[in-house]
């Protein structure tokens, strides 16, 4: 069902890395030849308290990636698969029209029955402080 789609998917995919190929190479070459010399230049204008701070910087971002950012995306990794076998399990193993229409009604359902809570609670919020004025 979902054959020729993925094909075609596959095929933009193929001719976007190949037109990327070749613009990336012609800017890295650039960069290859230019950041030494922009290095140099750098290097020789600007006072070391900036390199201090960059360093500094660095350091930073390093830790919040490190500490932050990579057990995110790892959390994250877990979760999607997770929610992927427990679709897969519940469309017992084959995915389907019928089973995504499902999960479709399921989700606008639970998302629709969300919003009608937060919207109460807001209007009872708002309530309760106009009432206390």
């Amino acid at each position: 069902m979902f054959g020729p789609s993925l094909e075609l998917g596959w095929r933009k995919l193929s001719e976007s890395a190949v037109y990327i190929k070749e613009n990336l190479s012609y800017h890295v070459s650039w960069i290859i030849e230019n950041v030494p010399k922009f290095a140099q230049w750098l290097h020789s204008n600007l006072p070391d308290t900036v390199f201090h701070v960059v360093e500094y910087i660095k350091e930073l971002l390093l830790f919040v990636h490190q500490n932050y950012i990579l057990p995110i995306v790892e959390y994250m990794k877990i979760m999607i698969l997770h929610w992927w076998r427990q679709f897969v399990n519940s469309c017992e193993g084959e995915i389907n029209w019928d089973c995504m229409k499902k999960h479709f009604v399921y989700t606008t359902h639970v998302t629709w029955g969300y919003l009608q809570n937060t919207t109460t609670a807001i209007k009872n919020w708002a309530a309760a402080v106009i009432a206390s004025y």
